[in-house]
């Protein structure tokens, strides 16, 4: 798909983050859904092969939704903390603003910069201008 034509601020890039996020999420439910009916009815699966296949489809689905795991519970205090200003391009975003029980998540995938991670005091930080917040943003996205 071609970019949008508009300015790569830390809006645009969550916003595509979460589009290709549910992107890969919708080519994953058809599968969820076949391998839980064929887990539903086990029972009545006889044929060798198709139950090595469901248990294959049920191994690859658990690492799906690993990734899965991984891919949303390392953002996602992004979009639950995040304040969008009045301007284009303002947003105020806290990065570590995030649930302990997610830390270990975040520090596997490197989604939080570890210098800003040590501020655990629950303190806010300082109020940044626009243009200098949204390059420490862009800096930890990318």
């Amino acid at each position: 798909m071609a970019q949008l034509p508009f300015e790569r601020n830390p809006m645009v890039l969550l916003g595509s983050y979460l589009t290709n996020l549910a992107f890969n999420m919708q080519r994953m439910i058809p599968y969820m859904q076949r391998c839980g009916d064929l887990l539903q009815r086990e029972s009545l699966l006889t044929n060798p092969e198709h139950r090595l296949k469901t248990c294959e489809m049920a191994i690859i689905l658990g690492s799906l939704l690993e990734e899965v795991s991984k891919a949303s519970g390392s953002v996602a205090h992004f979009y639950k903390n995040m304040e969008i200003g009045p301007n284009p391009g303002n947003v105020r975003i806290e990065p570590n603003s995030f649930n302990p029980i997610f830390k270990s998540i975040i520090d596997n995938v490197g989604s939080v910069n570890p210098q800003a991670a040590q501020r655990q005091d629950g303190a806010r930080e300082e109020v940044k201008e626009p243009q200098e917040y949204n390059e420490l943003i862009l800096e930890e996205l990318s």
